[in-house]
């Protein structure tokens, strides 16, 4: 076990900090306030610049800590005080004049390391309210979706008591968002807008809920109990939400090819390997919950980014919905393509609350 003594701040360590900085960011020209992610840093990168942070602390970092600070000087603080390496549940990003962008980041694994690139996309004006998925640092993994949504309102009502608000998420954390929506409309606030950014849930399809139902009849029949039928069902989830994946990227390599380009999908699309080990009993806590998601319409505008996954189930969650179908994007909203993309949730976001001239 370390001591506090092994994490006092000195020069010393943001010495070693920096010098960490300007070898993944290739840049001799850093100081120690200079951001990770302004100054070129990415998701991977910081994966594995926290690698080597563990390595040099000797002990275990939380990913999200480097996407709350940023800079050498604000980590070497963290560091400095071993019970804040508690990671935050909300951390506030990017401008001051316009309205809070509330964003469930849904990266239960890599720590939401990859927010401040969505917040950069967004715009400088643009605040951003960083909610973090559940499951971090041994917080217990609700039952449900519509748990997590009630457990996480308050973040969003301290940080603004009323609305409109403007709501979004990616991935599972789309899903939060938009049933965090559904608890703000019934409280009588005004939700303009949810962004769902490609959520992996493939049970709103009837013919996907037709077989899940068959599956677990028949485990009823064989008296299999509960949780072992829950776990079929999860794993059924996986299977389709994995064809489902497969079977657009083929669509859009086969569109390409008929378009007359042989042009091979672009990198994002093959998924890169993360460096940042995750948590089986997590995603598995995770793979039941989206297993028994089943949400009901809710009258608030949507903007549906499917790029992985189809958003076809979720056209009647909505009465107004607007699909940004981008099946050449990769699901972390990478590179240019997934810039261009983000690109079109920003000219949403300033359409119903400007920016400031």
């Amino acid at each position: 076990m370390m001591t506090d003594a092994a994490f006092d701040l000195n020069p010393g360590l943001e010495g070693k900090l920096l010098r960490l900085w300007i070898k993944f960011l290739k840049r001799s020209d850093l100081s120690i306030d200079d951001d990770f992610f302004e100054s070129g840093g990415d998701s991977l990168l910081a994966e594995e610049l926290l690698l080597e942070v563990e390595q040099l602390m000797q002990t275990k970092i939380p990913p999200s800590l480097l996407f709350e600070t940023g800079t050498v000087r604000g980590l070497a603080e963290r560091l400095g005080r071993t019970e804040t390496l508690v990671p935050n549940l909300a951390v506030r990003i990017g401008g001051q004049g316009g309205r809070v962008f509330h964003f469930f980041h849904g990266d239960f694994t890599h720590g939401g390391v990859s927010v401040r690139g969505f917040a950069a996309v967004l715009g400088e004006h643009r605040p951003t309210l960083a909610i973090a998925p559940h499951g971090g640092s041994g917080e217990r993994v609700p039952a449900s979706i519509e748990e997590m949504a009630t457990d996480r309102l308050s973040l969003i009502l301290e940080a603004q008591p009323s609305g409109p608000y403007l709501m979004g998420g990616h991935c599972a954390g789309a899903l939060v968002a938009f049933e965090t929506a559904r608890l703000l409309v019934s409280a009588g606030h005004r939700v303009e807008l949810v962004v769902m950014i490609d959520p992996v849930v493939v049970s709103l399809r009837p013919s996907v809920q037709l077989l899940l139902g068959t599956l677990d009849l028949a485990k009823r029949a064989m008296g299999v109990a509960p949780h072992l039928r829950q776990q079929s069902m999860a794993l059924a989830c996986e299977k389709f939400a994995k064809y489902e994946s497969a079977l657009r990227q083929h669509s859009w390599g086969f569109r390409r090819m008929t378009n007359g380009s042989r042009k091979a999908a672009p990198p994002g699309l093959r998924r890169a390997r993360s460096v940042v080990a995750e948590d089986p009993e997590v995603l598995a806590a995770y793979s039941r919950v989206m297993s028994t998601y089943r949400p009901s319409p809710l009258a608030v505008p949507v903007l549906y980014v499917a790029s992985r996954f189809s958003g076809g189930g979720w056209r009647g969650m909505s009465p107004e919905i607007e699909l940004i179908d981008a099946p050449d994007v990769d699901h972390n909203m990478s590179g240019a393509s997934g810039a261009a993309v983000l690109g079109r949730v920003r000219e949403r976001l300033d359409a119903l609350d400007p920016p400031a001239t």
